[in-house]
């Protein structure tokens, strides 16, 4: 009986985490997305009732050119099976994503990285940056929309935002 609760239970655990990895891929908007995702940590925990999947310890999601690394992910779904939001939490948890084929990867930093597929929408707070090329932007909270390629600092007392914009090498080409 109770071997076939555990077992129950351990596909239960499989079917949450494939469902979560199918979900990630169809929540991007470029070619990443046909990539198949790994995770790997510590520990991993899922909650049908609650439609999570909790990643902790030396997190490290890949798909394609996006790369995650973090201490804790939470992974969660809707009623649907859709996922709503993925939530990083590190000291601080990294990532990097090519926006297209032809743009360079963007490397962003922050202690809390939220991504909402639906609204195309990531947010990183706390000790925040993101950098494209060798131009920087840092602030304490950053909203950026993923396919629409707007990147914001939003406003936080007592707090500054920080641009580093690097000149283009001049051009030596000859007429």
């Amino acid at each position: 009986m109770l071997k076939r609760i555990i077992l129950s239970r351990v596909k239960i655990g499989c079917l949450l985490f494939c469902m979560s990895c199918e979900l990630l891929a169809l929540a991007a908007s470029h070619p990443d997305e046909e990539l198949p995702i790994e995770i790997h940590s510590d520990s991993a925990q899922f909650d049908d009732k609650k439609g999570t999947a909790t990643y902790l310890g030396n997190v490290v999601m890949q798909q394609g050119s996006r790369q995650l690394s973090s201490q804790s992910l939470i992974i969660k779904r809707d009623n649907h099976g859709k996922i709503e939001s993925m939530v990083a939490k590190g000291t601080p948890a990294t990532f990097q994503a090519k926006p297209s084929p032809e743009k360079p990867l963007i490397h962003g930093f922050a202690n809390i990285i939220q991504f909402y597929p639906n609204q195309d929408k990531m947010i990183l707070l706390e000790n925040a940056s993101l950098t494209q090329n060798e131009d920087t932007l840092e602030g304490d909270s950053l909203t950026y929309f993923v396919s629409k390629h707007i990147l914001s600092s939003d406003p936080v007392p007592g707090k500054r935002t920080t641009v580093l914009i690097t000149p283009k090498p001049k051009s030596t080409d000859l007429p």
